[in-house]
């Protein structure tokens, strides 16, 4: 007998499980009587890990789930920043991210740090828009955004405004001013300067202290030490912005050119200088002599700290040492013996360097670089100008009259900081000897009102600084070039 195929197997099969059904939907077989599938359920061990995930997928998919949004959760408290202070941005114009990060880089230079995490970190919050182009939607979350930070936010006091934004924040509350006319400090050429912005013509834009008394924060306990900060803040950007006039009629001026330039900026805060003591081929380096250098370094740096004290200005200067060696004579100004050193260092730049070493040591400022020869040689410094923004900075220090000297070492770290000297040309020295009484950038000790200015310790300018400008008004870069180049001939351009 032939077989059956398996086709026609299944379709009798079929055709008796139809036959089956229509007896039991006409009541001819009780449903309770046909055999029940047995179900499968593993019994061993080792069937029960094979079908574990068949089992159990969904309380699997929902633990792994659960598991995954915690483990997010925990990372980001963990890493996410810890912000010192808030500051709102509230003009009719548009900013871009950077700039807005700008503004908060800017503050971070001025507060101090509030949660004691060892770095300061200020948020930029910008609530900004553009009337004549901003969307009717995007308009209304931005005025949400600005005044739900007024009414909620104890950590947000200082506002960043334009004149039409101040004036609207005033007229929100009917028996209030939110912003007193003496805790709102106009931002100059300094503000513009440090951030990168541009004012557009005829902006001017505001810090401005809200006001606490009077309002729901005046009950909440955090605000205290937030509103003692952000007073400090904005006395030290009033004293640095009150230039807008002072200074204004002297931007541009060649003295003033090195402002602010380069890797090394403002002498103020937490500052490494970092001094490599070298040794060459005639000239080494023993306990005594480092001894001895060290007891004129640290006068110098007292005295510097001493001085910003003075001003109100927060100077903490820490000296890191380290010995360096070249195989071959190092001396007068020469940049082949300084790019020898940097070789050495392991680098292709000194900014290089010294942006390595800040990203190691957070609470540091800035790091300038000084190179002590245990010799007599003349001392000098490469900084930053207009013409070379970027170049490397750093100052040589040698013995002059078989020592070292206490304003040698700050004169030339000075001018890593943009100090020009008042030397030359003749009618500059002239004209320093009469309004800069005992320049330190002149053969004198004390830190001038101009040089003050430069390096970051004083936002104006003293009437003598605006006199001695105003008469140095005529020279330009190049007239001081040429003065340099009678000086020192070609060294300093190698």
């Amino acid at each position: 007998m032939a077989k059956k195929s398996e086709t026609l197997r299944q379709r009798e099969q079929a055709q008796r499980d139809l036959l089956e059904l229509k007896k039991m939907q006409m009541g001819q077989i009780d449903p309770a009587s046909l055999p029940k599938e047995e179900p499968i359920v593993p019994k061993t061990l080792e069937e029960k890990k094979q079908n574990f995930l068949y089992y159990h997928k969904y309380k699997v998919i929902v633990a792994v789930a659960v598991a995954a949004v915690l483990s997010f959760l925990i990372y980001s408290g963990v890493t996410a920043t810890k912000y010192d202070a808030k500051t709102a941005i509230f003009c009719y114009r548009f900013l871009t991210t950077d700039q807005a990060s700008a503004i908060g880089d800017y503050l971070e230079n001025y507060y101090p740090d509030m949660n004691e995490n060892g770095k300061v970190d200020v948020q930029a919050v910008d609530c900004s828009f553009d009337p004549d182009q901003s969307s009717p939607d995007h308009t209304n979350t931005m005025l949400t955004k600005i005044q739900a930070m007024l009414v909620a936010e104890s950590d947000t006091l200082l506002y960043l405004l334009d004149e039409k934004t101040l004036a609207y924040m005033n007229t929100i509350s009917d028996n209030l001013e939110l912003f007193e006319a003496k805790n709102t400090v106009e931002l100059g050429h300094s503000f513009y300067e440090a951030t990168g912005l541009k004012a557009e013509e005829g902006e001017k834009l505001y810090l401005c202290l809200r006001t606490v008394g009077g309002t729901v924060l005046e009950q909440n306990k955090k605000v205290k030490p937030q509103l003692a900060a952000a007073e400090k803040v904005l006395e030290q950007v009033r004293a640095e912005n009150e230039d807008t006039v002072a200074a204004s009629g002297h931007r541009g001026h060649a003295l003033l050119s090195s402002r602010s330039l380069g890797t090394v900026k403002r002498l103020v805060g937490d500052v490494d200088l970092l001094v490599f003591l070298v040794n060459d081929n005639n000239s080494s380096w023993d306990d005594k002599a480092k001894a001895d250098y060290d007891k004129v370094h640290r006068s110098a740096v007292e005295a510097l700290e001493a001085e910003a004290a003075q001003r109100g200005v927060g100077l903490d200067i820490k000296t890191k040492y380290q010995s360096l060696t070249l195989n071959r004579v190092c001396g007068d100004p020469e940049w082949d013996w300084i790019k020898a050193a940097i070789k050495k260092l392991g680098v292709s730049s000194l900014a290089e360097y010294q942006q390595n070493y800040l990203k190691k040591n957070d609470g540091c400022n800035t790091a300038p670089v000084i190179f002590v020869l245990n010799k007599e040689v003349r001392s000098f410094t490469y900084s930053a100008s207009k013409e070379y923004p970027d170049f490397d900075e750093c100052s040589s220090i040698g013995k002059s009259d078989g020592k070292f000297h206490r304003f040698t070492i700050e004169h030339e770290l000075l001018h890593q900081f943009g100090a020009e000297d008042f030397y030359y040309p003749a009618d500059v020295k002239a004209l320093a000897e009469e309004h800069l009484d005992q320049s330190i950038m002149l053969n004198g000790f004390k830190i001038d009102p101009v040089t003050e200015y430069i390096i970051g310790w004083n936002g104006r300018l003293s009437l003598a600084a605006d006199e001695f400008l105003k008469a140095t008004a005529h020279h330009t870069n190049e007239s001081i070039e040429a003065a340099l180049d009678a000086e020192w001939g070609d060294a300093l351009k190698n």
